[in-house]
């Protein structure tokens, strides 16, 4: 079957719209990934120099963008990965300077200043220096934590994330707000407005939270933007976390690792020694490797990395109230139609259970509603007007360990819980004395 004009037309349209998206998306992923240099090149008087050369170079990857300053003296250098760079600026009739060892972290625009020396172009001047103190660049307010700190940091359970409660006005929520969001709260925004984003890409879920967890060996730095974001981090209303992994260099590097938990290393809990039960049964294994290094040197580089986890547990027993069987049988007994027979008959107890207290120190312990048991209604007068106990005691069991007798009865009224008073009214607990 031959393509119509028509199916062309559509085919070629379809075609334009997906090459321009992703054209439009991959600069915006290159902001939020890469960072960019600039800054203003003049001689020693002051003056701008405006044609000279600028050459930034990846330490780690030889990677190299060559610029050249405009008439104000001003260079741009952009889309530069993260890593560590050197400037370097040559001009005819100076001295080549020579700016070493910058670090630049994803997302931002670091200001560096060079100063050029009459002389030789043979002649070198180095400047070995970090970061300036202030940002003045850009408004946002951000956290970086570098490899270092994320490999020396203690992580519980090697999560990353947990990072995110390091930045001034983020709060652990635990236990409060049940969101999507790593449990924190940023700025006072939920915790389901938090954007994740991993190497600019899009991280987090469909209602909040992130997909993947990466492994902490891999991490590049770990950035946290908290305010003043520009639009390409528009779709997130609360802070936004961007995780960069580690892209290889020109060395091999690699790790492995095995991290542990076991009960046999743990003590048991106050209670649990005092009921002479054992600690419960706890295998925590974290385990993996990593490794980066060069393909082609100085053009290709690889990354991988793996972790698994296995993870053997199980809750302390818990003790569980229930009737026993007694009481069951006497309700069933005196109201075979009603709802609690119903259940009774058709959903018993898997254990029979050990007695935990009868009917009347349930009462007395005022846990029924009745009172602490001096103005129960667990007992009732007759017509002579003397007080009587209720004539049915069931007790309640545990189901961790095996069931003795619960009921005790006085009389006919086993099975009858009622009775008649001079008014003809019936009331529970007990018979009247002469209806008994």
């Amino acid at each position: 079957m031959k393509p119509t004009g028509g199916n062309m037309v559509f085919a070629i349209r379809v075609v334009l719209v997906l090459a321009l998206a992703l054209g439009l998306s991959a600069p915006l992923a290159a902001q939020i990934q890469n960072g960019t240099f600039s800054g203003v090149v003049t001689d020693q008087t002051g003056a701008v120099v405006p044609g000279a050369e600028v050459k930034v170079t990846n330490l780690g990857t030889s990677f190299t963008v060559m610029v050249k300053t405009d008439g104000n003296g001003l260079y741009r250098a952009t889309e530069l990965p993260v890593g560590t760079y050197k400037i370097e600026v040559s001009a005819a009739g100076f001295k080549k300077a020579v700016h070493t060892n910058l670090a630049l972290n994803a997302g931002t625009t670091q200001r560096v200043d060079l100063q050029l020396a009459l002389g030789q172009a043979t002649e070198v001047i180095t400047v070995e220096g970090g970061a300036p103190l202030v940002n003045t660049e850009d408004s946002r307010l951000y956290e970086t934590v570098s490899r270092g700190q994320v490999a020396n940091m203690p992580l519980n359970g090697r999560n990353v994330f947990d990072l995110i409660q390091l930045a001034p006005g983020a709060v652990n929520v635990t236990g409060i707000d049940f969101e999507n969001g790593h449990s924190t709260v940023v700025n006072g925004l939920r915790p389901d407005f938090i954007g994740f984003l991993q190497n600019g890409v899009s991280n987090k879920g469909l209602s909040g939270g992130v997909n993947t967890v990466p492994n902490a060996d891999i991490v590049e730095e770990f950035q946290e933007l908290t305010l003043n974001m520009s639009a390409q981090y528009g779709n997130s209303a609360a802070a936004v976390v961007n995780v960069v992994t580690k892209t290889g260099t020109n060395s091999l590097h690699g790790t492995a690792y095995e991290f542990l938990r076991n009960d046999i290393l743990d003590s048991n809990e106050f209670f649990r020694n005092a009921e002479r039960a054992k600690k419960p049964p706890l295998r925590f294994n974290q385990f993996g490797a990593t490794a980066t290094g060069p393909v082609i040197k100085d053009h290709v580089f690889f990354s991988v990395s793996y972790q698994g986890e296995r993870f053997v547990t199980s809750a302390p027993p818990t003790t569980t109230l229930a009737e026993s069987p007694e009481w069951r049988n006497a309700v069933i007994a005196a109201l075979p139609n009603s709802t609690a027979a119903l259940l009774y008959k058709n959903f018993g107890t898997v254990s029979p259970g050990t007695p935990k207290f009868d009917l009347t120190q349930f009462i007395a312990s005022g846990r029924s509603g009745s009172g602490n048991g001096s103005n129960s209604r667990a007992g009732c007068r007759s017509a002579s007007g003397s007080r009587r106990r209720p004539t049915v005691s069931p007790s309640f069991g545990r189901s961790d360990s095996a069931a003795a007798p619960a009921l005790r009865s006085s009389g006919s009224a086993t099975s009858r819980r009622s009775w008649t008073g001079r008014s003809g009214r019936r009331r529970r607990g007990c018979r009247r004395a002469a209806a008994s």
